[in-house]
């Protein structure tokens, strides 16, 4: 998914799209091509909007990778998940991840939980420490504190990004209007799909914001050995 006009990182994606911005010297897409066909992937389908004819001319057909990628162009805002519903020929189980993560997950670990789990979509989880800039008042169900903390951090599990799906649920995405990922989400889990959880413990960053990228940039050469792309 690689359609996004990644307002939050201007000025930068005003001359590239977001995927194509490099992290030291590889742009954050090339990394996630490489990382796929390592981990066994040979097709890629990328939905591209923003800029499209840019990711287009940079990845080409994916020989250069040893993969087969193709493309779809949304010619309107589709949401996040819409866009899928532009490829056609999918395989029955497919990933679908956003372009603008870096990650030490093994994708193919995340399809064989899917599988196990026989559900219907699989969302790749991560333990996040969500920082408040406020006192945070606990009280004991009366006027009474229990407990005063003063801009504590809250552990939420979060979604990656990272999606395993049984490509039969999509085709009840319609296709002439947008449809965003959590308002579909709920309306399997309400239908009575099962939907579950893959936990991730590793290194994960989606980029989305100047603070991020300047971390992915710190992080790179950390952790480039467990990134499996060169």
């Amino acid at each position: 998914m690689a359609g996004g006009n990644g307002v939050r990182l201007h000025p930068y994606t005003s001359v590239l799209p977001k995927p194509l911005i490099p992290i030291n010297d590889v742009p954050i897409i090339e990394i996630i091509v490489k990382q796929l066909r390592y981990y066994g992937f040979r097709r890629v389908s990328i939905a591209l909007g923003y800029l499209a004819e840019l990711i287009k001319i940079f990845l080409g057909d994916g020989a250069k990778y040893g993969l087969q990628i193709d493309y779809s162009v949304e010619t309107r805002p589709l949401g996040t998940l819409s866009p899928l519903t532009l490829f056609e020929n999918l395989e029955s189980t497919v990933l679908v991840m956003n372009a603008d993560l870096l990650t030490t997950l093994d994708y193919r670990r995340l399809m064989d939980f899917h599988r196990e789990q026989q559900a219907a979509v699989t969302i790749g989880m991560y333990r996040q420490a969500i920082p408040t800039d406020l006192g945070v008042i606990e009280m004991n169900g009366e006027y009474r504190l229990k407990q005063y903390r003063e801009k504590p951090e809250i552990m939420l599990n979060v979604s990656m990004g990272i999606y395993a799906f049984e490509s039969r649920i999509l085709l009840d995405l319609p296709k002439d209007k947008p449809v965003h990922f959590p308002d579909f989400i709920n309306q399997l889990i309400q239908s009575g799909e099962k939907v579950v959880g893959y936990p991730f413990a590793g290194y994960w960053l989606d980029i989305g914001r100047h603070c991020d990228y300047e971390r992915a940039v710190h992080d790179f050469d950390q952790i480039r050995g467990e990134l499996h792309f060169d």
